[in-house]
């Protein structure tokens, strides 16, 4: 989307120069000069009434519109002779496209119902918003039906004339008719659907590279929520292209800068993504069938941002009404139905993951589609009077599944969302989330079998430290006693403790399908202080090979121990940190509720 253009820059424009007439010094040669001048000399003399003094200027103000009409502005801009219908006349009008896109006509129109519009300009982002130009300050105003129709002749007796303008973008990228799209009123809008059943090659053309790019006028007609428009421009296409440029029209990716941020990036990039999010179930319908339906389906073309499918922005987008939609459309066949178990397309270089729609809204910390979500996975098992049992398919949502982001890991991780996600995230794991239901399943498996694997590991800890510190007293003790045998057991130690941490890693990494950049993986195991750990665990080991060196050495004076000392000191205050980090963070969270379904 364009923004609304800024005002034309008169400083920088010749239309204010002119050439003044004689009586008028060299130094007032604008337009503000003459006119101030002027009237300085009609104030003068005593002898002429105030209404003869307003009179007199009126009309010299319409002689100097005339002046500036017929002056400098034929030389600088590119005039053009077209005649209109409206009035049966020929105008001389222009557009120009160096910044935004604008329309200039010299002479006044005059019309039917015996109106007039004056000569002015209208900037195609704010149509049909006229400037009437002559005077140094502008006069602004929303043109009538008769005025509108004028300016809508000489915009399309313009665009006839030269047809290459059709295609000529201004400085944000937009053609013509993107600008009537942007200007969003419905007169903009019923110009730009006339000029695309005029030329209806234009549907499929998109923005120009830069900010804008790659969105074409179904993006701009779904953004603004006009469903009849959007279903009138694909009849047109329907009839007037042929399947390559209908191909291109319905897959065209809106790929800017622009659509890189939120919430712009959760639409989908496609036009048939876009009409997803922004509800429009009738144009929906229409894509999904006729001619369409060769060309376009709901589970094969992934925005090239995020990788998402049309399920996953109405997703992150929270439609739930279209969500039902996509998975149940009525009236068509089953096998053009989303997937709810669709992934994501991870998209290299891109900060995505491959994610179910479930697994995407507890990412974004959407309760209300998560919650929505989950009612649809629910199956009714049975009911009796007013009780219901209901089943519901823990995978995507229990970690012990293959996929790669369960919704346990992902409510739980530590990544680049914002801090209003990660606050919602950890609401889910409230006891009063779904009665409790998300943390049951951490209680669960902390009960069965985590709390054990923690256990054993801080024994493992534990025993390292202890064996860390009698070595380390020993050595300095007894130089001449023998160590070999702890040394020994405590090499073994630190060799399960780093089988275990490796173990965690390549668990964690296989989840991901090895797909993971090895700087995701580094930021993971610094999440999970794996790199503290091993390089604790390195220290220790560092310190056993320099004991052993020494005794193959038969070395028994204790020279050469203030290394060992050294290594087995840090080796022993890294161990302490990390074991009062790990018994001073609770290991759970107080009980919840038996697991029930009340939440349905």
């Amino acid at each position: 989307m364009s923004p609304i253009a800024p005002e034309f820059d008169r400083s920088k424009s010749s239309i204010v120069e002119f050439k003044p007439p004689g009586f008028l010094s060299r130094k007032d040669k604008t337009l503000s000069g003459f006119i101030v001048q002027y009237m300085k000399r009609l104030t003068s003399k005593d002898n002429l009434k105030k209404s003869s003094i307003h009179s007199s200027f009126s009309s010299r103000a319409d002689s100097v519109r005339r002046v500036c009409s017929d002056g400098v502005m034929d030389s600088d801009m590119p005039w053009q002779t077209v005649s209109i219908e409206v009035s049966k006349r020929q105008v001389r009008a222009c557009l120009r496209s160096d910044d935004t896109h604008t329309l200039w006509w010299l002479h006044d129109i005059p019309l039917k119902d015996g109106g007039v519009l004056r000569a002015g300009r209208c900037n195609l982002y704010e149509y049909p918003i006229v400037k009437y130009s002559a005077l140094e300050i502008d006069d602004t105003e929303e043109v009538c039906q008769m005025q509108l129709l004028a300016l809508e002749s000489v915009l399309l007796a313009l665009l006839r004339a030269d047809e290459h303008s059709l295609t000529q973008p201004d400085s944000t990228g937009a053609m013509i008719h993107h600008c009537l799209l942007i200007a969003n009123s419905d007169d903009a809008v019923n110009t730009a659907v006339k000029i695309y059943c005029a030329w209806p090659k234009l549907l499929p053309a998109p923005h120009a590279p830069g900010m804008y790019s790659g969105e074409n006028a179904l993006h701009s007609v779904a953004v603004n929520g006009r469903e009849e428009v959007f279903l009138t421009l694909l009849e047109v296409a329907c009839k007037e292209l042929d399947d390559r440029q209908l191909e291109i029209l319905v897959k065209q990716q809106a790929h800017g800068p622009f659509f890189h941020s939120p919430p712009m990036r959760y639409y989908g990039g496609t036009p048939l993504s876009y009409a997803a999010v922004f509800n429009m179930h009738r144009a929906m319908g229409v894509m999904l069938s006729g001619r369409f339906e060769r060309i376009v389906t709901l589970n094969d073309v992934h925005c090239t941002i995020t990788g998402f499918l049309p399920i996953h922005a109405v997703t992150a987008s929270g439609v739930t009404s279209m969500y039902d939609f996509l998975l149940d459309l009525p009236g068509l066949p089953a096998q053009k139905r989303a997937n709810s178990n669709q992934r994501t397309l991870v998209i290299k270089g891109k900060d995505n993951l491959e994610v179910t729609p479930l697994q995407l809204a507890a990412r974004l910390g959407d309760h209300r589609m998560f919650k929505h979500i989950m009612r649809r996975r629910c199956k009714k098992l049975w009911k009796w009077g007013p009780v219901t049992q209901y089943v519901l398919d823990l995978t995507d949502i229990d970690s012990c599944g293959d996929s790669p982001h369960d919704v346990m890991e992902l409510i739980t991780a530590v990544d680049a969302s914002t801090r209003t996600q990660e606050s919602a995230r950890a609401e889910m794991l409230l006891d009063t989330f779904m009665d409790g239901f998300i943390q049951r399943l951490f209680l669960q498996k902390w009960e069965r079998f985590a709390k054990y694997v923690w256990a054993i590991t801080r024994a493992f800890e534990l025993l390292l430290l202890g064996l860390n510190l009698v070595l380390a007293f020993r050595v300095k003790e007894d130089p001449t006693a023998d160590r070999f045998a702890l040394t020994v057991v405590l090499m073994v130690n630190v060799g399960l403790l780093l089988a275990f941490e490796l173990l965690c890693v390549v668990m964690w990494w296989s989840n991901q399908g090895f797909v993971v950049s090895f700087r995701k993986l580094i930021e993971w195991m610094n999440e999970q202080f794996i790199l503290r750990k091993v390089f604790c665990y390195l220290i220790a080991l560092v310190a056993c090979i320099l004991i052993l060196a020494e005794k193959q050495g038969n070395s028994d004076d204790g020279e050469g121990d203030e290394v060992v000392w050294l290594f087995l000191s840090f080796s022993v205050l890294l161990q302490l940190l990390f074991i009062v980090r790990a018994i001073s963070i609770p290991s759970q969270v107080p009980a919840a509720p038996e697991l029930g379904m009340s939440w349905m």
